[in-house]
């Protein structure tokens, strides 16, 4: 059985963007696993205040794949959306 606090941080981590590889490499876990985890304790893994690539893109005025090959190249990073109205 895993530890509710360690069940937590996972959520917080993919909560502020980390992806399940790397919430599962702080782990010592599958990225499946991750997934499996989350989705049983809290319904999803899906990452709730990040805005999509699609809806960055709409946002600044970019087109979608500008904006994936900024990503790729590291030159932007998933940030939490403050504000926004998204819950």
């Amino acid at each position: 059985m895993v530890v509710q606090t360690r069940l937590d941080t996972m959520h917080q981590m993919r909560q502020s963007g980390a992806t399940l590889d790397q919430v599962g490499s702080r782990f010592g876990i599958t990225r499946e696993r991750v997934r499996y985890l989350l989705t049983k304790h809290y319904g999803s893994t899906r990452i709730q205040d990040l805005l999509t690539a699609v809806e960055l893109a709409r946002e600044s005025g970019c087109g979608y794949w500008y904006i994936v090959k900024l990503k790729r190249r590291g030159v932007i990073q998933p940030a939490m959306v403050v504000g926004r109205g998204r819950t």
